[in-house]
Parts: structure tokens; C-alpha cells; sequence
């Protein structure tokens, strides 16, 4: 029986050493310690956005480490009218799209004319744009809207009587 009561200490103190370490947060592998993040930049939309093209949010905010990742969170409701019309919804760093580690996008096509406001949420991870790795410092977020090319032009609308919102959280990787 007291074999059996050592093991079971040794389980209790490995275990209360392993939620030690991960409440810590401090990543070894990657050297970030993710008891010092929590730089989210947030933002709030009201105003309805009717445009087909071009910029529907943006905000301003600071990376403060080099080996982070973002975290891009937009959420509103979206909709395109036009028989075979799709538009596609983007994040951009300093007028870049995200490429690593994919791009971080969301389409919407309408194979019929109907006018449905649907809750859409773009959420990805971004490492680095065409320009590069992003570095600490202030940079700026945008939320773009655009026509896909190989499918028709529609009439798109983004917040209708709703409020969207917008986040970048500085995260540790792997994430």
C-alpha cells in the first residue's frame, strides 16, 4: 500500500510543478513570456458602410515585441447583392496584406439577388506582410473590401444597424 502512496505523491507534485510552469507562461522554445502580453487594441464601428471597395475600419496600434505574432479579430455583419456577385473582406498591416502564415480573408458570393445582412467574423493570424516580418513599433490595421475578379461586381454592405468591432491582440507564438 505505501508503494502505491509514494507514486500517487509523486503524480500530485509533478502535476502541481507542470501547472506551475504553465501558469508561468514563459515559452522557452520561442523565448516570449506570455505573462507580459495582453496588448489588445480595440475598436468599435457604429457608422454603416455601404462601399463596394477600399477601406471599412482601421486602427492604429503598437507591437511591442519582435518575436510575437497578431492575432486579427473583425466582426460585423456583411452582405453583397448580385446574381453571381462575390466581395472579399481582407486584413492589411501598413497598407500590406497578411501573408504568413496565409492570408487572412473572407469571401462572400450571392448566387441570387437577395438582400441578407449575415454575421461574419474575419479571424487570423498574421506573422508578416509583403513587406516583411512585422517589427515592434506602431503600425496600422485596416479592414479592406474588394471585388474577386473571376466572379461579377455586387453591391456590398458592411454593419448594417449593428456595431462592429475590431482587435489586434500581441500574442506568443506557436500559437
Amino acid at each position: 500500500m505505501r508503494p502505491l502512496l509514494a507514486l500517487a505523491a509523486i503524480a500530485v507534485i509533478i502535476a502541481i510543478s507542470f501547472v506551475q510552469d504553465v501558469t508561468a507562461g514563459y515559452d522557452n522554445n520561442y523565448g516570449c513570456d506570455k505573462r507580459s502580453l495582453g496588448y489588445n487594441y480595440r475598436s468599435t464601428y457604429n457608422d454603416r458602410k455601404g462601399q463596394d471597395t477600399g477601406t471599412i475600419a482601421s486602427m492604429p496600434f503598437k507591437k511591442k515585441y519582435a518575436n510575437t505574432v497578431l492575432r486579427l479579430t473583425y466582426s460585423s455583419n456583411i452582405r453583397v447583392i448580385g446574381a453571381g456577385a462575390t466581395v472579399r473582406y481582407s486584413f492589411q498591416i501598413d497598407g500590406h496584406e497578411c501573408l504568413r502564415p496565409t492570408p487572412v480573408d473572407i469571401g462572400m458570393h450571392k448566387a441570387q439577388a437577395v438582400n441578407d445582412h449575415v454575421p461574419a467574423v474575419l479571424l487570423g493570424i498574421c506573422e508578416a506582410t509583403a513587406a516583411g516580418p512585422i517589427g515592434p513599433g506602431g503600425h496600422a490595421i485596416t479592414v479592406n473590401i474588394g471585388h474577386v475578379q473571376r466572379h461579377g461586381k455586387g453591391d456590398a454592405y458592411s454593419n448594417w444597424e449593428s456595431t462592429s468591432f475590431l482587435e489586434v491582440q500581441e500574442m506568443c507564438p506557436p500559437y
